[in-house]
Order: structure tokens, then sequence, then C-alpha cells
């Protein structure tokens, strides 16, 4: 089961990923079904400038190909595929947690539908979102365009 508790503040709902791969072992990341995929800043993930100037030069050396994006405020950037291995994502381990990075110091961490759509969950109006029922095998199977996808922390090392 995952958790997704709803702040009524920012009208948004957030849980964490246990990485335990970092200094910052949880990122807060949240449900958004407006996003296609689902991404994660340098800046989530705690990186100094001097880590993210690494990962961009061993981006660049491993010649992963980079994916636009463009923001709800019509802002665009640019994403690289990477993945994470052995996540906790509430009571959910992953064997391979897929998502791209983008080299940004803004702590942002959303998690799209190329996620979502392979959750069963619950929700009630103003309320949490339950997910019961993750489908692992799905996820892999759509997630296979990350062929060329990188470790983040594998290239950090």
């Amino acid at each position: 089961m995952i958790h997704f508790r709803y702040n009524k503040t920012t009208r948004s709902y957030r849980t964490s990923l246990d990485i335990q791969k970092n200094e910052k072992d949880f990122v807060s990341i949240k449900f958004d079904t407006g996003a296609t995929n689902t991404i994660i800043t340098t800046g989530a993930l705690g990186f100094d400038d001097v880590q993210t100037s690494v990962l961009l030069k061993n981006i660049q050396e491993g010649r992963l190909k980079p994916k636009k994006f463009t923001s709800a405020s019509g802002n665009t950037f640019m994403g690289y595929p990477c993945y994470c291995d052995n996540l906790k994502i509430g009571n959910v381990l992953l064997k391979r947690f897929y998502y791209y990075i983008v080299l940004h110091n803004n702590p942002k961490a959303l998690l799209g539908d190329d996620f979502i759509c392979c959750c069963t969950f619950s929700h009630s109006f103003k309320s949490d979102i339950i997910v019961t029922a993750f489908h692992s095998e799905e996820y892999e199977q759509q997630c296979g365009y990350h062929a060329d996808s990188i470790d983040v922390f594998q290239a950090m090392s």
C-alpha cells in the first residue's frame, strides 16, 4: 500500500520515496496526474553544484538522449532517463524505479502517469489517496523505453 497525504493548503498529494542511496534518504514526491513522466530534480536529491557538474559530465559521456518537457506554466526544460534500484515507496519495494533527472537546484519531484497508470487506488473528496495495488509487471513492460538510462547514484561514484 502507498499512502499519498492530502495537503489542504497546497491542494496536493505527497508521499516519500525511500532511496537509501544518498545523504538524503527520502525524497518528497507529488502525485501529479498532469505529468506524463516522473521527474526528479538534482535539488530534490540533495545534490550540490559540484555533484550536479559530475553528473552532467557522466550524462554527456554516456550520450544519454535528453527529453524535452514543458511545464504547466509553459517553461521548457530537459530531463535525462534514469533509474534507481531497490527503491521503496510506501510499503512497495520496486526492483527498478524509472524517472527523468532534471539538472536544477529547485527541489521538485513529480510522480507522473508513467507510474500512476500502474496503480489501483481509492480516493474520496479532499482526502488522501491510497494505492491498494501496484502492477509491477506492467510498469516494467511500459518503461522498457528506458533501456538507455543510467543509475544516477552509480554515475556519481
